[in-house]
């Protein structure tokens, strides 16, 4: 263990952020906006649920909640709002979408959801 505690060295974990950065961004998925975002204690101890609700541009949008990657815990771990075109179909309908996510991991401070035009912070407890 290194003196975070973590298992893995430093240049271990940097290695690997930097490869998967180095890799091409898709162009199915977006960042989605976003009306409401909410967090809420979870049923374990040290969890949370994440909550959050939208119009996404094309119904056929799959919606993900997606913890972006860090070497080091950072102030306010972010989290976007993205939303996937997994099945080629474009319409001209739009459709609201409300998705949660439980989270047990966070920031030194807390969480920041990210969408489309958005960006709020939620204040965690340290575990």
């Amino acid at each position: 263990m290194n003196e975070t505690g973590d298992s893995m060295s430093n240049t271990m974990v940097e290695t690997l952020q930097n490869s998967v950065n180095a890799l091409p961004m898709a162009e199915s998925c977006r960042l989605l906006p976003v009306e409401s975002a909410s967090v809420r204690p979870g049923i374990a101890n040290g969890t949370h649920f994440l909550m959050v609700s939208g119009t996404k541009p094309y119904a056929a949008m799959k919606v993900r909640i997606m913890p972006l990657i860090y070497v080091r815990r950072p102030e306010w771990w972010g989290i976007e709002i993205v939303g996937c075109l997994e099945d080629g179909i474009v319409t001209d309908q739009t459709g609201t979408y409300s998705e949660q996510k439980e989270i047990w991991f966070w920031g030194t401070k807390g969480i920041e959801v990210i969408g489309k035009d958005y960006k709020q912070r939620f204040e965690l407890p340290q575990p």
